[in-house]
């Protein structure tokens, strides 16, 4: 798949994630800083969160197929689920 067709596909799985949850998180992916250098922290409407990319290893090309990955289920860091 080519970058611009997994930047969508990241897009559309965020707008999805968005839509289909509830509760008090509803609405909410953040996507934060991590260790800068295309390197992000992303957080779920479950509170689940991940980090994805190295510092001075990572570009922008690498952080799409990152996200990719993690939100279409494929080869990539796990999520941390919040322990209850």
């Amino acid at each position: 798949m080519k970058t611009e067709e997994m930047a969508v596909a990241v897009i559309q799985r965020i707008v999805d994630l968005v839509n289909e949850a509830e509760g008090a998180e509803k609405g909410r992916v953040i996507l934060e800083s991590d260790w800068g250098e295309y390197t992000l922290t992303v957080y779920t409407p479950d509170g689940s969160h991940t980090h994805m990319g190295v510092p001075g290893e990572s570009s922008l090309d690498q952080l799409i197929e990152d996200l990719y990955n993690s939100l279409h289920g494929g080869p990539g860091l796990s999520w941390q689920k919040p322990q209850k």
